[in-house]
């Protein structure tokens, strides 16, 4: 590796440390003061670093907190691509959000914590619905190539995404209410079990 290599190199693990270090702040002081008393500035002070430099790694305080939907999305959409031709459209999503929720891909505590912003804070949960927008979207066009249909004009998969995803926030949501007893894949598989019997009204107790 020559010099202009080894300095390439430092500059970005550098940037990668201190995208590290401002996400960790921002998430301990999201948990500790929530997320709208908690400021860019707040920050910034704990991760010891300008505010202008914030900026270079994340555009907003919602964007730290959603840092990690890239990588969430590759698995959910490697995961979907996976399951075989002859499944049905509804089990496919069901095995890529079991891959989803499963244990090692994602960080619960931090999920508890982004679940418990969705509910305080108004500007979370519409960046979060926005980012499963795309997942959505995903849905749609891997049902409608399932069924031979057009993912865009044909009810079924437009519906199968936008049901399947409120099923996913719904489920996190019992979960963290709950105290995140349990495990997550259940409160998930209870959700779309629910919409594969129609939303039949269970009898009043």
């Amino acid at each position: 590796m020559d010099a202009a290599q080894s300095t390439i190199g430092r500059r970005e693990r550098k940037k990668r440390e201190t995208r590290r270090a401002l996400r960790e702040s921002a998430l301990r002081l999201f948990a500790e003061r929530g997320f709208e008393r908690t400021t860019v500035a707040d920050i910034t002070e704990a991760a010891d670093v300008a505010q202008r430099t914030f900026f270079l790694h994340f555009c907003s305080k919602e964007d730290v907190l959603l840092a990690d939907a890239a990588e969430r999305d590759q698995v959910f959409s490697a995961a979907l691509a996976a399951q075989p031709d002859d499944t049905s459209p509804l089990e496919a999503v069901r095995s890529a959000l079991r891959a989803l929720v499963g244990e090692g891909v994602l960080d619960h505590e931090e999920l508890m914590l982004r679940a418990r912003l969705m509910e305080e804070a108004p500007s979370v949960l519409a960046r979060n619905l926005e980012q499963y927008t795309g997942l959505e979207d995903l849905i749609s066009r891997d049902a409608a190539s399932r069924l031979g249909q057009d993912a865009r004009l044909d009810t079924y998969p437009v519906l199968l995404g936008a049901l399947t995803m409120t099923a996913l926030r719904v489920a996190i949501s019992l979960w963290y209410r709950r105290g995140g007893t349990g495990d997550l894949a259940t409160y998930v598989d209870e959700a779309l079990d629910e919409l594969s019997a129609g939303l039949v009204a269970p009898q009043p107790t």
